[in-house]
């Protein structure tokens, strides 16, 4: 079996394994975030007035590209885990299971984006041109996230506290991320820190193309990528090193 095949193949197994037995089954992937949407749209649009126009699809986008960030890191420490048998007793590019998670987010996010299409015509916000554009910033998101997911497994294997510390650090990285806020309402003294965050430029190129029909800054998402493509190298190799000693330490 070829290396894509086996991908395929895995994937796809990966994929009936999560939604099986679900009532809903692939719904939940967006039902998700509609619900945490609605929660954070009452507390922080109608308790505390939020006055960003647009704000539910706001943060709808925002939170359907952090899902997809956070299930491909989470999903591929799991599997990893769950795939110890096969790891022991066949050899086979470990890589793979890393990107099979990162395949099943993928398909979840663009399923998503899709039901979020319906959403704009709901709010009367008709996607333009521009909205096409959006398709390319989903290559530093994945670059960045299978980097993150890479490093992560890698060292989660070896360590396994690294699960829990992920949990928190998630938690911590919601909140600095521009989700339930914009770029525009962060200090100018901070933008640069934000900005070293590839996920605050992707959720804000994400929201001017679709939302505003407006062309994102173009140095902030030369920076993102950069930035994505290191955190795959580094975590690229990290991986590499360290996947030769799995079957020991699973």
């Amino acid at each position: 079996m070829t290396y894509i095949n086996l991908l395929k193949e895995m994937a796809i197994a990966d994929f009936k394994i999560r939604y099986k037995r679900s009532m809903l089954g692939f719904l939940w992937s967006f039902l998700k975030p509609l619900s945490m949407m609605l929660v954070l749209y009452f507390v922080f649009g109608v308790l505390l007035n939020i006055g960003t126009d647009n704000y539910v699809l706001y943060l709808l986008l925002g939170i359907i590209i952090w899902n997809f960030f956070v299930e491909t890191t989470i999903v591929s420490m799991d599997s990893i885990m769950s795939k110890k048998n096969i790891i022991q007793k066949v050899p086979f590019p470990k890589e793979i299971i890393v990107l099979s998670a990162a395949m099943n987010a993928l398909a979840v996010l663009l399923s998503n984006i899709a039901i979020f299409l319906v959403f704009l015509i709901a709010f009367n916000v008709l996607p333009g041109h521009k909205s096409l554009l959006f398709i390319p910033t989903i290559i530093p998101l994945l670059i960045f996230s299978i980097g993150a997911a890479y490093f992560l497994t890698a060292l989660y294997v070896k360590f396994r506290d690294i699960y829990h510390i992920w949990n928190v650090v998630i938690q911590l990285g919601f909140w600095a991320t521009p989700i339930i806020y914009t770029l525009q309402e962060i200090p100018g003294k901070y933008l640069g820190i934000y900005l070293m965050n590839p996920l605050a430029t992707i959720i804000n190129s994400s929201r001017e193309l679709i939302i505003n029909n407006a062309y994102p800054e173009m140095t902030y998402i030369i920076i993102a990528t950069a930035i994505s493509i290191a955190a795959y190298y580094i975590g690229k190799k990290v991986y590499e090193k360290q996947s030769q000693y799995f079957a020991e330490e699973l």
